[in-house]
């Protein structure tokens, strides 16, 4: 137990703690950016990485040369399977997680974790929270930049969708957004509500949050679980992303959703940026090749009493 302790005392020290394939048209090969003049919120997210393939570590190294060019990241959004095959923080919590995102921990990056199935396939235990730095099996924390009327803010909202039936959270994710009162509100877990994936669209899920995403205008949600790139049209005023190739090995479409707009099969992270009025999206590959371009709608909560 001496030597377990020692390795996520160690972990803990390294991670910094966070505050709370279809057609499409040919995408420009080109970084995101905003106009000078506007203030924006830019997070990076990424999905099932933890496998220790090359793949992961060519996505991470993408990533990493992303913000050396000089694209300020407020945060990464790490949308589960942080760690395969069941979760074992002890064993390859360096190898599979550490190893890969030192370099952007080091330079001030934060990293919001969500779990995934396989992160607690052994398993829940609350070391699991203390490793990766998160408060909670579920949380809220806000993002922002600028100052006065070009202040930009971002609510995120990280769930596990391992218990995605436990009334607390549940219960917890209406009166978090109910609260917000930022531009912008993020959901992100691990499980998708829609995929034309492997393992297709959760059903029970969508029942559960789709309501709630709707009434309290939530603009983004983003998930992972299919290894896979996955984009939606907006689904009531949702803007839907599975992001779930970050380094394990890709599974082929199984289907295709009546309102998929972009599937690929692809190695790659996502980017979000957020300006005060308008926000807009990129994947990029493993090449660093943007495969994915996209604006994002301002989605409106529903007035009490509609």
């Amino acid at each position: 137990m001496l030597f377990i302790g020692v390795i996520v005392a160690a972990a803990l020290l390294l991670i910094p703690q966070p505050q709370y394939s279809s057609a499409q048209a040919p995408v420009p090969n080109v970084p995101l950016a905003a106009p000078a003049e506007e203030t924006t919120v830019t997070l990076a997210a990424i999905g099932d990485t933890g496998a220790n393939t090359p793949f992961q570590r060519a996505v991470a190294t993408q990533l990493i040369d992303y913000f050396h060019g000089q694209h300020p990241l407020d945060g990464v959004l790490h949308l589960g399977d942080i760690i395969y095959p069941e979760g074992d923080i002890e064993r390859f919590g360096q190898s599979h997680y550490a190893n890969h995102y030192q370099a952007l921990w080091e330079e001030g990056v934060p990293f919001y974790l969500s779990l995934g199935n396989h992160d607690v396939l052994r398993g829940f235990r609350p070391e699991i929270l203390a490793f990766y730095g998160m408060p909670n099996r579920y949380y809220t924390f806000q993002l922002a930049n600028g100052t006065g009327t070009n202040k930009v803010t971002v609510d995120c909202f990280a769930l596990d969708t391992n218990i995605y039936k436990d009334v607390d959270q549940i219960a917890w994710l209406k009166q978090a957004l109910a609260s917000s009162t930022a531009d912008w509100q993020v959901v992100y877990a691990h499980h998708p509500l829609h995929s034309s994936g492997a393992h297709g669209s959760h059903k029970k899920l969508t029942a559960l949050y789709a309501p709630i995403f709707k009434q309290y205008g939530v603009d983004v949600y983003m998930a992972g679980h299919e290894h896979d790139y996955e984009r939606f049209n907006p689904i009531d005023g949702t803007l839907h992303v599975v992001s779930g190739g970050g380094g394990a090995y890709l599974r082929k479409f199984s289907s295709q959703h009546p309102q998929s707009a972009v599937r690929l099969r692809a190695h790659h992270f996502t980017v979000l940026q957020f300006g005060k009025q308008a926000a807009r999206g990129q994947a990029i590959d493993k090449t660093g090749k943007v495969i994915d371009a996209f604006t994002i709608p301002h989605t409106e909560a529903i007035p009490t009493g509609v």
